[in-house]
């Protein structure tokens, strides 16, 4: 296990475990906890993927925690498995808010989620011919760049619509959330066992 704890930190958060842990601000770790809470509950609410680790262990590479997941072995991606992809990379900026109660205290935490959210937005709409306004072109097949303005305005509707369904589900978990944050603070990392069974214990993963 330990081999195996040291090659999850080299490849998932591209760095080595930080030895000492205990002097991190109490503050940035409640932060940490809850985003992590945020991407672990919706991704077992929205996707099939797996949960396997979540931990608020930082790294040297600067990484506070991760939520790993094992995505489903699935050979065709459904356009409801995309958006809810979507979903639990805002989740983790939308638990911060949660917290901290205004989004003028939010962190840059949640940049690498937006740049992976913002990828698989740009495929659904250019690529995939999921955008029910754009229909089924392949917008980079296009000649010139004419399209630049329609691919943005369309990628800022949908991630508007995603993140805001995504804040008004997740206010109804604030409890949920703050439950797996407290076990993070305390643990600091949770296997997909654990995080069921406080699941469980809320009745979620049978709503």
């Amino acid at each position: 296990m330990e081999h195996i704890d040291h090659a999850f930190y080299k490849q998932v958060m591209k760095g080595d475990k930080k030895e000492n842990q205990s002097a991190r601000d109490k503050k940035e770790l409640e932060i940490v906890a809850w985003h992590e809470a945020g991407h672990a509950i919706a991704t077992k609410k929205y996707t099939t993927d797996a949960v396997t680790k979540v931990t608020i262990a930082s790294s040297t590479s600067g990484a506070g925690g991760v939520t790993f997941k094992n995505p489903d072995e699935m050979s065709l991606y459904s356009k409801s498995y995309i958006e809810g992809t979507i979903k639990s990379l805002y989740a983790g900026r939308i638990a911060e808010k949660l917290l901290l109660k205004s989004s003028d205290e939010i962190t840059i935490g949640a940049r690498e989620d937006i740049k992976q959210a913002t990828n698989l937005i740009k495929e659904y709409i250019t690529t995939f011919g999921m955008d029910d306004d754009i229909g089924m072109l392949n917008l980079q097949t296009l000649v010139g760049s004419f399209h630049d303005d329609i691919i943005i305005n369309q990628a800022k509707e949908l991630a508007k619509k995603l993140y805001n369904e995504t804040e008004k589900e997740l206010e109804k978990d604030i409890k949920i959330i703050q439950k797996v944050a407290e076990t993070l603070l305390k643990n600091e990392t949770i296997n997909e066992k654990e995080l069921e069974e406080i699941l469980n214990s809320y009745n979620y993963l049978s709503k």
